[in-house]
This record gives structure tokens, C-alpha cells and sequence, in this order.
């Protein structure tokens, strides 16, 4: 076997992180474009595209996102490299390890790094049986040591010290560079995988819980208005309106010197009115009519919904002892008996009456905006 030495290593890690600096955000663009082939294809209901249209369309949508493509690669990079750190704590619940905290572990580190001639890393614990050991950093301030309460009481002295000579050596070598970056990877890629994945397709009532347990949504108002934030139907919606209005009109707003931007704010916006109030009124009465977040995941009656409200109104005075208790209240104060239908008939109107006392305003965009799509020239 060849000898590599430290400098020829070092060098390589280098080499190899520029490279998958560089990679990253080709795959991403990369993966946009087919996103859009794929997208464009479907929608104009082709199953094998034979011509260029649909390679023509999907590069024009991806020119249009390349900067937001870019810009959100951008933002992640600088994410990744000032909060790395952080980010790999609180994902792993490591905690900082100061000398009176553990002498034992922190003089192996320390007198490894002087016989060494290293800048002492940062030390860090996991207060977990496994045993485990990592190091994680991008430079000399970020550059941490991670070991578990497990392999720290399981291991001797000199077992300890070979696992953090080990993980001493990454950061000598520069392959936790490579290690981190290749999380960021890993990261942006189950993060775009998991939005497009679960706004196609639900997984069901236990994983979504799980999910919303995971991200602290769980009987918070949030649980009623980030979940339904991303919406790919809505988004088809908006493609399909604004690919419908003239071309001309652009193409004369460009003539007179307009940007993209004061197109967008001064030609498409005003003229989006019809799928703006569709989509309004679509979501209004789907969060008005929302019974189900609030009985799953939400156990505050602050933060229940009208639905859950009435419901309850329902099933109490669907009890024949509610009912039966409230008419003799009722005869004993010689009030109006109310009956069960009375109830229903008082809950029907208080659902209906909102969405009907809103529609006048939206019925004039609202017939043009159910109808985009639907309509083939």
C-alpha cells in the first residue's frame, strides 16, 4: 500500500470539497430542469413527447427559477457554514464539555493536541450509552470533538485516547470538511425530497402526527397555517392562469423598458384578480370548514375552531338527558322550549352564512378563476 502523507492528504480533502462546492448546486439545477420537463409533460398530457416543446418549455421555467435555484443554494452554503455547529447539536442534543465538567477527557484532548501541535478543539457530550465518537467542524473556531457518556464510561484511558486521536486526525487531514459538506448535501436534498414527497402524497394520520409532534406544531395556532403554506394544487392553479394571460402585453411592458419585477407588480398582479380570489375563497372555506386539526391535534379549547365548537354544541344536545334537563329548566322559567332541530338548524346557518355573506364580493372573479384549465382552445 502506497504511503499518502499529511500535506498530499490535506490536499485531496481540499480538492474534494471545492469539487462537491461546485457539484451541488449543478445536480440542483439540474434536478430542477427535470423537475419541469416532467411537469410540463404532464400537464400538457403528452406520454411520450415527440417534439421540442416540452424541452423548450421546460428550459424557459428554468431559466425563470435558476436564480431563486442559485440564490437558495447561496443561503444554505452560508446557513451551513456559520451554524454547522449548531445545527449538529441540536439534531444530536450534544452539550459543551468544559474541564471541571470531565478532567479525565479533557486532558486526553488537551495532551493530544500539545504532542501533536494542534489548536485544542472544542469538546463536546452526548449524554447516551452508545458508543459513539465524531468530530465536525469547517475551521479552527468550529472545530469540535463529540463523544457519548457510553464510550467516555466504557472505555479506559488509553482506548478513550486512541478514539479521540482518531477523530483528531479528521481534523488534521481536513476530512471533516468533506464530512460536513456532505451532510449539507444530504441535508438540502431530504429536505426538497421530503416537501415534494409529502405534498403529493399523504403517509397518514400517525406520521403526520409524528411529524407535527417533531416540529413543535402540536396544539400551537401554527399547526393550522404552516402545514397548508405549500400547496401544490394551488401552484398549478397560478401556472395555469398566468401562462393564459397575453403574451403581448409583456412583451409590451418590456418594450417600454420594464424589468421583470415592475411587469410582475404592475401587468401580471393586476390582472390576476379572478385566481387570486378563487384560491381566497378555495382556501378560506377549507380552514373555516376544518374540523379535523382541531380534534387530532389540538387539546386547547382556545385554540379549537368554530367546527369543534358547534360540534359540541351538536353532541350535547343530541343527549337525551341535556334535552331532557334543559326542557324542564325551560318549563320551570315558562322560557321557549328549544328543540334538537332548532339546534341543528342555528349550527347549519352559522357555518353557511359567513362564506355566503363573502361570496357576492368574489362571485364576479370567482366563475373565471374555477374555470382556468378547464377550457381547451
Amino acid at each position: 500500500m502506497k504511503y499518502i502523507g499529511i500535506q498530499t492528504q490535506q490536499r485531496r480533502n481540499n480538492i474534494r470539497s471545492l469539487a462537491m462546492l461546485f457539484l451541488f448546486p449543478c445536480v440542483l439545477l439540474l434536478l430542477t430542469w427535470i423537475f419541469f420537463y416532467i411537469l410540463n409533460t404532464y400537464l400538457s398530457g403528452q406520454k411520450y413527447p415527440t417534439d421540442s416543446s416540452s424541452v423548450e418549455e421546460a428550459s424557459y421555467m428554468f431559466l425563470q427559477a435558476a436564480p431563486w435555484v442559485v440564490g437558495v443554494t447561496v443561503v444554505w452554503f452560508l446557513v451551513a457554514y456559520f451554524a454547522n455547529t449548531a445545527i449538529i447539536n441540536a439534531s444530536t442534543g450534544a452539550q459543551p464539555l468544559e474541564r471541571r465538567d470531565n478532567k479525565r477527557v479533557y486532558n486526553l484532548v488537551e495532551n493530544l493536541c500539545i504532542t501533536s501541535g494542534m489548536d485544542m478543539p472544542k469538546i463536546n457530550i452526548i449524554e447516551d450509552s452508545s458508543l459513539n465518537a465524531f468530530a465536525s467542524g469547517l475551521n479552527k473556531r468550529d472545530f469540535t470533538v463529540t463523544l457519548s457518556r457510553g464510550i467516555i464510561d466504557k472505555l479506559d484511558d488509553e482506548e478513550l485516547e486512541a478514539v479521540i486521536a482518531h477523530e483528531l486526525t479528521h481534523i488534521r487531514n481536513n476530512d471533516v470538511k468533506v464530512l460536513v459538506i456532505s451532510i449539507v448535501f444530504v441535508g438540502i436534498f431530504s429536505f426538497l425530497s421530503q416537501i415534494l414527497l409529502r405534498t403529493l402524497f399523504s403517509g397518514g394520520i400517525v406520521p403526520y402526527y409524528i411529524t407535527l409532534k417533531n416540529l413543535a406544531l402540536l396544539n400551537k395556532i401554527w399547526v393550522y397555517i404552516i402545514p397548508s403554506i405549500y400547496n401544490v394544487f394551488n401552484i398549478l392553479i397560478f401556472r395555469t392562469f398566468f401562462e393564459g394571460l397575453p403574451e403581448s402585453m409583456e412583451e409590451s411592458a418590456k418594450i417600454d423598458g420594464a424589468n421583470d419585477l415592475r411587469i410582475m407588480w404592475s401587468v401580471i398582479l393586476p390582472l390576476s384578480a379572478p385566481v387570486f380570489a378563487t384560491l381566497a375563497l378555495f382556501t378560506g372555506v377549507t380552514h373555516w370548514n376544518d374540523w379535523f386539526t382541531g380534534e387530532f391535534y389540538v387539546t386547547s379549547n382556545k385554540l379549537h375552531t368554530v367546527q369543534n365548537f358547534l360540534l359540541k354544541v351538536l353532541q350535547e344536545n343530541a343527549s337525551h338527558d341535556s334535552i331532557d334537563s334543559y326542557r324542564r329548566v325551560a318549563d320551570a322559567k315558562n322560557a321557549v322550549k328549544v328543540s334538537p332541530e332548532s339546534i341543528r338548524m342555528a349550527v347549519l346557518m352559522t357555518v353557511c352564512l359567513p362564506i355566503m355573506c363573502v361570496y357576492p364580493f368574489l362571485q364576479k372573479y370567482f366563475v373565471k378563476g374555477v374555470l382556468i384549465g378547464a377550457i381547451k382552445g
